[in-house]
């Protein structure tokens, strides 16, 4: 595999933190927002590349609560500590993808009036899981520290 570009992010109080390793620059990875309800309320962005690797560490497992809506097929990790959600997850067939939320990277910074908007609340279960072998990240590793 080619190179990688690294991006570092976390939750706001550092619970959760992650390298992203892209496959492209970080001036050309993809953005994207949501406009289900939950997205738009959170005002959340989101990129991914299934070339891409996630690596994760959780520093207290007890502070992590994952929410589950609509299609119920990813879990959002939420740090409850801080309130922030750094990724979703998705378990399909015991592979973890991910797709992470662009403002819990570090040092980041991206023109939100150009992101596009996707809607995607109607597909069916099965169109989604599709998508997200598609296009979230394929190799996601997630420590605990205790």
């Amino acid at each position: 595999m080619g190179h990688f570009h690294t991006l570092k992010g976390s939750c706001h109080c550092g619970n959760v933190r992650y390298d992203y390793d892209s496959p492209v620059p970080s001036a050309d990875i993809n953005i994207r927002r949501c406009d289900c309800t939950f997205c738009q309320k959170q005002g959340a962005f989101y990129t991914s590349h299934p070339d891409g690797r996630l690596r994760v560490t959780v520093k207290d497992q007890g502070m992590i609560r994952k929410y589950r809506f609509a299609s119920l097929t990813s879990e959002t990790w939420v740090c409850t500590k801080c309130g922030v959600f750094p990724f979703f997850t998705c378990d399909l067939e015991g592979r973890l993808y991910a797709v992470l939320n662009v403002n819990t990277l570090d040092d980041f910074q991206f023109n939100r009036m150009t992101v596009p908007t996707l809607s995607l609340g109607d597909d069916p279960v099965e169109k989604r899981l599709a998508r997200r072998v598609r296009a979230w990240i394929g190799d996601v590793r997630i420590e605990f520290e205790n």
